[in-house]
């Protein structure tokens, strides 16, 4: 609850807990998405630089990344995207922690408020999408209908693709028949 009050803050420079913000735009690493998509609408290839990003940063993620384009997405929607994007993090963190005595929450609480975490968060990583959908593939395992077992086959696919390291979470389905 503390850290959707600080969503609401105006400023993300938070030096006194270790989280180096400041960028003076919020969610900067998602921007580099939401700049690329206005790029390629527009016909102007991201790669091997992003001219749109704010930073001129290099384009190094798959191709796939940039499918949104069409659907009007660009800069302007970063912020709500962003806060979407925190949302399904710490939902799906919730969920794979599940019910905790007090002393493992405050733990957990720990954690997922560290410098590191909050790092992410700040610039609205994509690892936190790819975790969200490695935590509802892994959820969608448990289940007893196939077609929830195929639908986590697919997500874990899809995360794959998106980037490489989701596919350390393909280790369940050695165990599966």
């Amino acid at each position: 609850a503390l850290f959707f009050l600080l969503l609401r803050l105006d400023g993300w420079y938070w030096p006194d807990v270790g989280v180096p913000g400041g960028t003076g735009l919020y969610f900067l690493d998602l921007r580099f998405f939401t700049s690329a998509w206005e790029c390629v609408r527009d016909g102007v290839d991201v790669i091997p630089t992003n001219p749109c990003d704010p930073r001129s940063r290099a384009w190094n993620y798959p191709r796939i990344w940039l499918a949104p384009a069409p659907l009007g997405l660009g800069q302007d929607e970063t912020v709500r995207l962003g806060k979407l994007l925190v949302l399904a993090f710490f939902g799906s963190a919730l969920l794979a922690i599940g019910r905790a005595r007090l002393a493992d929450g405050v733990v957990w609480a720990v954690a997922l408020c560290s410098p590191a975490v909050m790092l992410g968060v700040e610039r609205g990583s994509t690892d936190m999408l790819i975790f969200a959908l490695v935590v509802a593939a892994v959820l969608l395992l448990q289940g007893a209908r196939r077609s929830a077992r195929a639908a986590a086959y697919g997500l874990l696919l899809a995360v794959a693709v998106l980037k490489l390291y989701p596919v350390l979470a393909w280790a369940p389905l050695l165990r599966r028949r």
